[in-house]
């Protein structure tokens, strides 16, 4: 048994206590002073690693992640003693002295100990992703923009999530020192955003205690606000049984192409597909594009109305464009990963291999064209990778990365090692042909089954010519049997004649 954490997305309908003009007043306390919290933790234990404070406790020294919970508790009471602050100074003299939006419920609402955990757990992910990036210089030192998610850490059961007619009530720890309209415990009527979600909230009915953090976010997705709740959970996937090997190849002339080994007993041959050509791909990023472009182009007639409300609003155009085209690519992605995970299970697969590249022209593929280089090189194939890596882990698949190199100039047969990719030779594009054995056929072929031959299984080539064979054999019949029934040609209707 292999156990994996995933993460459910609940629509908040209702509290259960109190309302919701209370409740959400409550919330966006909580959030308006996150952003501000987590960056002065982060900045604060980059300081204090570099003048040495931070460290081991038998060294005298404080641990990094004590001294985020410490600096997060501090933070927060901070902002709280500052609207607090202000809005004492506005009351006394309400001309010279200005409050903002929220100080007055930011400095009434005490944050609960488990959402000030959570929060000095999510400073302390990103600074120390920071310390392993920052030698080489992949990323700049972490920082947090406003409406920041709520986190909340599930220590001493402060996310439970409970069933109540058909749907789930989700009980939060939030708040501290709580009275009737704000308990210390919230209670939440939830429902799955998407309809896969009734089997994880089943799951999570019949164990209550694989329930992890959770994350309470304000989306505004359609226009309309509504909260969501992102819970983690623990399960178990039970390994697949000992089955065939499949190794998928992503290409630039055919997206995914999957080819099966055969079995160990002999009693299962090789199969080798195309999952997905690609064609859309190109067609919806070339409509991106244009769209984008025809944006670009009329940008000027933008009224004045829409320049005076900030740079996002003026922008608003162009990112709901770019998100459209960044849904619909992770959508394309898990369709196709769950295309292959369909194959696995009809063929008996326990063990698939994937290549490590990421974007197979980051050479170049002048042969390609620039154009369409240009459309293939945005497409994330590193996305593509985790959604099957993703989609296989779910259903206890074993997957394996193997290196691609030199797919495409061997020959799976003879093992003959070309001197430049055999793609383009003989004057056929995306065909591949041994200079010494004569193998001819298509390139996306010959890598999955370089990466099958070079794991140890034997060639799929048999398999591929009997199948082609039996294939070509009923045909012919087909063919015969129609002759032989003596059904006769049908003959084309002829034009009425005119009258006289």
């Amino acid at each position: 048994m292999t156990e994996i954490v995933s993460t459910l997305r609940l629509e908040v309908i209702r509290p259960l206590d109190g309302d919701w003009d209370a409740l959400g007043s409550a919330l966006r306390a909580l959030r308006t002073p996150l952003h501000r919290v987590l960056n002065g933790v982060v900045t604060d234990l980059e300081v204090e690693e570099r003048a040495g404070k931070l460290g081991k406790e038998e060294d005298g020294k404080i641990p990094a992640r004590t001294r985020g919970y410490q600096l997060t508790r501090d933070l927060w009471l901070n902002e709280r003693e500052a609207a607090a602050a202000r809005v004492a100074a506005y009351k006394q003299d309400p001309k010279k002295n200005k409050i903002y939006a929220g100080d007055q419920q930011i400095a009434t609402v005490h944050p609960g100990a488990q959402v000030i955990n959570g929060v000095a757990g999510a400073a302390y992910a990103r600074w120390q992703k920071w310390r392993k990036e920052k030698w080489a210089g992949k990323m700049s030192l972490p920082s947090f923009k406003k409406n920041s998610p709520i986190y909340i850490a599930s220590s001493g059961g402060a996310v439970k999530i409970e069933e109540k007619d058909g749907l789930g009530v989700l009980r939060l720890s939030l708040f501290a020192g709580g009275d009737e309209t704000r308990p210390v415990v919230m209670r939440l009527v939830v429902k799955p955003y998407r309809g896969s979600g009734w089997a994880s909230l089943k799951k999570i009915f019949s164990d209550p205690d694989c329930l992890g953090d959770c994350r309470l976010i304000e989306d505004n997705h359609g226009g309309k606000r509504k909260w969501m709740a992102f819970v983690s959970f623990r399960s178990e996937v039970r390994e697949a049984a000992q089955g065939r090997t499949m190794a998928l190849h992503r290409g630039l002339r055919t997206f995914l192409t999957a080819a099966i080994a055969r079995s160990d007993d002999g009693k299962e041959e090789a199969y080798t597909t195309v999952l997905a050509d690609g064609g859309d791909i190109l067609a919806h990023k070339a409509g991106y594009d244009a769209r984008r472009r025809s944006l670009g182009r009329h940008r000027r007639e933008l009224g004045a109305g829409a320049r005076g409300h900030g740079k996002a609003r003026r922008e608003e155009h162009i990112t709901r464009l770019e998100d459209a085209e960044a849904r619909w690519v992770r959508t394309k992605c898990q369709e196709i990963a769950a295309h292959a995970m369909r194959l696995a299970e009809k063929r008996g697969v326990s063990r698939i291999l994937v290549e490590d590249w990421t974007n197979p022209a980051k050479e170049g593929a002048p042969e390609l064209g620039e154009y369409l280089e240009c459309l293939v090189r945005r497409f994330p194939l590193a996305q593509l990778r985790e959604s099957i890596e993703w989609a296989a882990k779910k259903r206890g698949y074993k997957v394996e990365i193997v290196a691609s190199d030199g797919n495409a100039r061997t020959c799976p047969k003879c093992r003959h090692v070309h001197t430049a990719e055999q793609s383009h030779a003989f004057g056929k594009a995306g065909v591949f042909r041994c200079e010494e054995c004569l193998l001819e056929r298509p390139v996306d072929m010959i890598y999955p089954w370089n990466m099958l031959v070079r794991d140890g299984k034997p060639l799929p080539l048999n398999d591929q010519i009997a199948a082609t064979k039996r294939a070509t054999d009923r045909i012919k019949r087909g063919s015969a049997t129609v002759k032989k029934s003596g059904v006769k040609k049908v003959q084309p209707m002829q034009p009425p004649k005119a009258a006289v």
